[in-house]
C-alpha cells in the first residue's frame, strides 16, 4: 500500500526487480521485491514515529535491510547489534554503529571491505566462567551432543556409542538445532535409548550446557562460543553434520586456535592433548572472540547504553 501511493517508485522498483530477475535468479529477484517494500512501509513508520536510531539484528534478512535504509534515507541513525558470529558471506558493516561480540569478528568483517562507522566490542550474550579442562577427564560424564542443522545420522549414531563405550558416560544429553531443517529422528538410527535425553527447545542453552560435563558439535557451528563461555569445553566432530564441499572451518574458529581440532570420529580423541588446549593460555585467545569474557556484566552494558545513546543524539535532519 505504502508503494501504491506513488507510481513513480513502483514502476523504478519494477524496474530493478525485471533486471534482477532477468539474470537468471528468480529467488534473488524475489528478496529484492521484500527488501524494496519493507523499504516503503518502514520510510512511512519512521516518518510517522521519528525515533532516536533504528535498531536492526540482522544486515542480510529484507525486512532489516530495507528498514535500516529507510532510516539512512531519512536522516536516523542506525544500529546493528549481531546475534551470531559472521560468515564468510557476510556483508561490509554499514552503521552508523555495530555492536559486535569480540575483535575477531570486527577483523572478519573488515576482511571484506571497508567499514562505515562506530565499532563497539560488546561480547556474548550471558555470564561467562573459567573455563575448566579438567571436565574432560570426569568419570561416568554427562555428555553433550549439541547437533547442526543437518544432521548425518549414522555418525550421530556413532557419537553415541563412543559416548557409552568409550567414555562410560552416565548420560547422553542431546539437544536439537533450533532451526533444525528436518525432523528429529533418534529412534530410527539408536535402538537402545536409555541414558539419553533429549531436551526441549524451551530449555535455555546456558541451562543445557549446565548440565553437562563437556559437549560434542559441528565444527561450522556457532554453538561453541557459547558453551566455551560457560567454562564447558567442547569437542568438535567433523562427520556429525552435512556439510557443502570445502567448508570445513567456515568461522574460523579452528584457525584461530578457539575451538580444538575436530577429530572424524569421537573414538580418535586424545583427551590429555584437549586439556592442554583448554588449560594453556586460554583466557586471551578467547577474549578475541568474546570482548567481555570474564568481565563484569553490568559494566559492559553501561558502555553500551552510552555507545547507543552517542549515536541517537547525532541524528542528522531529515533531508527535505
Amino acid at each position: 500500500m505504502a508503494m501504491a501511493r506513488n507510481p513513480g517508485i513502483v514502476v523504478k522498483s519494477l524496474r530493478v526487480i525485471h533486471a534482477v530477475n532477468q539474470q537468471g535468479n528468480f529467488l534473488v529477484s524475489c528478496r529484492v521485491a521484500s527488501t524494496l517494500a519493507c523499504h516503503a512501509v518502514a520510510r512511512r513508520l519512521l516518518v510517522r514515529l521519528s525515533p532516536g536510531a533504528v535498531v536492526v539484528s540482522s544486515d542480510t534478512n529484507p525486512e532489516e535491510i530495507g528498514f535500516a535504509s529507510a532510516a539512512r534515507a531519512s536522516g536516523i541513525p542506525t544500529v546493528f547489534i549481531a546475534h551470531a558470529y559472521p560468515p564468510p558471506y557476510s556483508p561490509p558493516l554499514d552503521f552508523d554503529l555495530s555492536i559486535l561480540e569480540g575483535e575477531a569478528a570486527a577483523a572478519a568483517r573488515r576482511r571484506k571491505a571497508m567499514t562505515r562507522g562506530e565499532i563497539f566490542l560488546i561480547g556474548l550474550e550471558g555470564d561467562s566462567k573459567p573455563m575448566d579442562p579438567s571436565r574432560l577427564s570426569r568419570p561416568a560424564p554427562v555428555i553433550g551432543i549439541f547437533a547442526p542443522k543437518v544432521v548425518a545420522w549414522p555418525a550421530l549414531a556413532r557419537c553415541i556409542a563412543s559416548c557409552r563405550d568409550r567414555y562410560a558416560a552416565r548420560e547422553i544429553v542431546i539437544r536439537w538445532h533450533p532451526s533444525m531443517l528436518e525432523r528429529a529422528r533418534l529412534e530410527t538410527v539408536v535402538g537402545d535409548r536409555r541414558g539419553i535425553v533429549e531436551t526441549s527447545h524451551a530449555e535455555g542453552l546456558a541451562q543445557v550446557s549446565g548440565r553437562c560435563d563437556w559437549v560434542i558439535a559441528d565444527p561450522n557451528s556457532n554453538v561453541h562460543l557459547q558453551v566455551l563461555k560457560l567454562g564447558v569445553p567442547t569437542i568438535a566432530v567433523s562427520s556429525l553434520g552435512v556439510h557443502p564441499e570445502g567448508c570445513s572451518d567456515a568461522y574460523g574458529f579452528l584457525a584461530n586456535h578457539v575451538v580444538f581440532a575436530p577429530v572424524r570420529m569421537l573414538d580418535d580423541l586424545k583427551v590429555p592433548d584437549a586439556m592442554e588446549f583448554y588449560g594453556t593460555g586460554w583466557p586471551e585467545r578467547f577474549a578475541r572472540y568474546d570482548a567481555a569474557y570474564l568481565r563484569d556484566p553490568c559494566a559492559v552494558a553501561n558502555e553500551a547504553r552510552d555507545a547507543v545513546s552517542r549515536v541517537a543524539r547525532s541524528r542528522k535532519q531529515s533531508p527535505t
